[in-house]
């Protein structure tokens, strides 16, 4: 059976979640490529008639409208020097994504597509991986991404809902247990806020029916959280009594 990771808050559940993007795995005929052109939106291919296709994870690009939708900004976009210095030191993850393939977890994906596993399917998905890993956004966007989770998915600018209520509820919870990497306890005991970190220094947090916040400061601790953020989200928590724990 396929050991399959549950938590895309983890380094392993992302992994997987790019496999799952909507339409992202599709079987078309692709050339060698620069990763300039790999980042393009809505990239056109031409057909070589003397080259061999290949199989390829292609565009985000439906992913990357409804970050911008989420974020109110049309001007999000993958950072390409981030990309490439992802895809050419990420070892870790490219160990872990042959350890899932090990553990069957890309089995169904490849079913689908009639496909054996390769060195090439795993460059591919963390090609994608990589490229989400990469999208570039500021402290503005992250509040609003996490204004819109905290009003159970809906937009109060677009009025509609990007997202489910069950959805924005899995969310909240799932940040709140493991959002902030092995430091997640140590932030809900001393913030008490459904939050998001990254290794780039940014904190996505949303108070469920409040407001969406948005931290950033590049040096993070040993846990890969932002030192300085989360100390800003402590402080205001606590002034503003902003913690889902405190009654």
């Amino acid at each position: 059976q396929p050991q399959i990771p549950f938590n895309p808050m983890i380094n392993a559940g992302a992994i997987l979640i790019s496999t799952m993007v909507p339409e992202s795995f599709q079987i078309k005929k692709r050339y060698s490529i620069s990763t300039k052109e790999l980042l393009e939106v809505d990239e056109t291919v031409k057909e070589d008639k003397d080259s061999e296709p290949t199989t390829k994870l292609l565009e985000i690009d439906h992913f990357l409208t409804f970050v911008r939708q989420m974020c109110g900004n049309d001007d999000i976009q993958v950072n390409a020097q981030v990309y490439e210095s992802e895809r050419n030191t990420g070892y870790k993850n490219r160990s872990l994504a042959w350890e899932m393939n090990d553990r069957h977890v890309f089995d169904k994906l490849m079913r689908q597509h009639g496909l054996t596993v390769d060195a090439s399917i795993i460059e591919d998905i963390l090609s994608v991986y990589f490229r989400l890993c990469s999208i570039e956004v500021d402290c503005i966007d992250l509040a609003r991404a996490g204004t819109i989770i905290a009003n159970q998915g809906y937009d109060p600018d677009r009025k509609e809902f990007l997202i489910t209520p069950r959805i924005a509820t899995i969310t909240t919870s799932m940040m709140s247990g493991t959002g902030l990497f092995d430091g997640s306890g140590e932030f809900a005991n001393a913030v008490g806020i459904p939050a998001k970190s990254g290794v780039s220094g940014g904190i996505l947090a949303c108070v469920p029916g409040r407001c969406g916040i948005g931290a950033f400061s590049p040096v993070v601790d040993q846990k890969g959280n932002s030192y300085r953020a989360s100390k800003m989200l402590e402080i205001l928590a606590k002034e503003e009594h902003l913690s889902i724990f405190e009654s």
